[in-house]
């Protein structure tokens, strides 16, 4: 059986095959959790994978036409007819963001502001990164 030699080689492969299984198992945005997923567990027992900054960067370029290519015209009519379920997600934001920056600086010793993008949904400091 041939062995993949390339850590970001083995981490595409995992990527497509967890974005596989996430459609099988009809998981929600399912190859964006399934290879999160199968690449994370995979890493956690002990495999090196690797990805380039190139490639992070084609990626996350990518995901947000993708994400942003969702958002319609009626999409944003709708909005209004949110407006506690915003405030409801918006409130829920601010409190994890400040919890979690509270842990990290608290128990494990990180910086504020380490801490406060390391909190932010989405990988929000990479994109501001990037932007």
């Amino acid at each position: 059986m041939a062995t993949v030699q390339s850590p970001i080689l083995l981490t595409i492969l995992l990527g497509v095959v967890g974005a596989a299984l996430g459609s099988w198992l009809n998981f929600p945005v399912a190859p964006l959790v399934g290879s999160a997923l199968l690449v994370t567990i995979v890493t956690l027992l002990g495999v090196k994978t690797a990805a380039s900054d190139q490639l992070r960067n084609i990626s996350f370029t990518v995901l947000g036409c993708s994400l942003g290519s969702g958002i319609t015209p009626d999409t944003l009519a709708l909005v209004g007819r949110w407006p506690l379920s915003l405030l409801a997600l918006a409130l829920t934001i601010v409190v994890m963001m400040y919890v979690s920056s509270w842990v990290l600086t608290r128990y494990f010793g990180q910086s504020f502001s380490t801490a406060l993008l390391s909190s932010s949904p989405g990988a929000l400091s990479s994109t501001i990164a990037l932007a």
